[in-house]
Formats: C-alpha cells, structure tokens, sequence
C-alpha cells in the first residue's frame, strides 16, 4: 500500500508485512464503520485479502489469518501449474491467479454488506439510514447489467454532492438521467462528474460542513492554511477521485 492511502485510514493502525500487503487493526465501533472502511478499501483499488474479528492482540491474529489465506492460496496455484517446465514460468502463473482470486473475495464481502443497505434503502419512508445514503440503479456500460449500488450523499439546494471514489462513477454520463431512491422515493437525477481540483475542494467543503464525517472518509488532509492539501487532491484526481454532483427537478427527466 503507497504511504499516501494512510490518510484514507485515521484511527487505524497500519503494518507493511514482508510479502508486499499491508496489515490494518484497530478498534472498529458499529457494522456502519467497517462498511465505510470497506468502502474505502474498494475506493482505493486494494486487494482485500481477509477481514477477521478479534477481541485481543489483533495484529497478531490478523497476521495469522492473512498467512493462513496465502498458504492456502500457494498450494492452490501451485497444484495448478504443476508439470510445467520452468520455475519461472510458475511464479508468474500463480501470481496472475491471486489477483482475480482477491477480487473475487472484495466483491462477495462487499455484496453481502451491501445487501441489507439495499433493503433498508428501499423501504417507502425516510429512516436515519436514507439521510445520508441512497440508492442509484444504472447499467452496466461494458456488462449491461442492472446494478443498484449505495452512495452517500450532502443536499446542496436543489443538488446532491457525493464522494465518488468507486468505479460504479464510470457508468455515469453527464446529463444522462439516472434513477436513484432518495428519502423513500424513486427520482431521476443527472450526474455530472467533477473533474477540477478547485470545484472539488469548494465541493467538499460543502459537504464537511454539512458532514463532518465525509472528511475522514475521502481521507484528504488539510494544510496548515486550513485548505486540503494541494499535492494529495491533485494525486486523488489522478487516481480516479471524482465528486458526482446531481442534478434534481422535472428537468432531470
């Protein structure tokens, strides 16, 4: 993990271990915190290999729990490309083998977390959980598959403001209506995806405002003249960091 993904995990602590990966512990207080740590995970484009509960020494029980999914997966690969000629050939064979292993295990965690969000976002009234969440339904642009995913959201006038981090922002065009369930009810909105560093800042200062906790989420550290951190907001475009602007009213459809 590159040092500046450490801003994206406050409270949390993180132990590179010799093989590459990064171990993350720490005291998580409710379900909702570790969805949006996971979120984060997903956001930054890791590779999640284990997630594991503890009540003492976490590292440690981390630690075995990630080498116990290695070992696992190296005798898979290596069984896999058994007979084969070259060593070398086997190393690069298992490695192309663990990343889609990896990412099938994120996007299992992250359908079942997403799950009971799904249900409780379509339920026909506002609850604590729809203040802040809300539901977009898109196709997929490559797959054409009907998605519905959960995004946060700051009501800004007749806009909302959401942090655009995960790749589901790729489906979105700007100005194509896009359903979304809102407080309990269906409407259509027209995305527009930010792209400028200075609008994205105003944007975030807007939505800090309104959600303190949208800072610790987006994880972008502020200067010492109080203004996010010019090279970390640039390297969070670069990366893909988007904020998604909606546009609501009877124009949207």
């Amino acid at each position: 993990m590159d040092s500046h993904c450490s801003t994206w995990f406050e409270g949390l602590a993180l132990t590179p271990l010799e093989n590459g990966e990064t171990l993350i512990a720490g005291s998580i207080q409710d379900q909702a915190a570790l969805y949006g740590i996971l979120a984060k995970v997903r956001d930054l484009g890791l590779h999640l290999v284990s997630v594991a509960c503890v009540q003492s020494e976490p590292s440690e029980t981390i630690r075995k729990e990630v080498t116990d999914m290695q070992m696992n997966l190296r005798n898979k690969t290596t069984s896999d490309v058994a007979g084969r000629a070259s060593p070398a050939k086997e190393v690069v064979t298992a490695e192309r083998r663990k990343r889609p292993f990896r990412r099938r295990l994120q996007a299992r965690l992250m359908s079942v977390l997403n799950r009971p969000v799904r249900m409780l976002l379509q339920l026909p009234f506002t609850t604590p959980l729809s203040g802040r969440l809300m539901l977009l339904s898109y196709t997929g642009r490559k797959t054409g598959k009907a998605h519905r995913q959960p995004v946060s959201y700051v009501q800004h006038g007749d806009t909302l403001l959401t942090p655009g981090g995960g790749n589901w922002k790729w489906n979105m065009q700007d100005g194509h209506p896009v359903r979304i369930r809102l407080r309990g009810q269906d409407v259509l909105a027209r995305p527009e995806l930010i792209r400028d560093p200075d609008e994205i800042e105003r944007c975030l200062e807007i939505m800090t405002s309104a959600n303190p906790g949208v800072s610790a989420f987006v994880g972008i550290p502020k200067g010492p003249d109080g203004r996010l951190d010019r090279g970390r907001l640039e390297a969070a475009v670069s990366e893909g960091f988007r904020i998604v602007r909606w546009h609501l009213g009877d124009d949207a459809e």
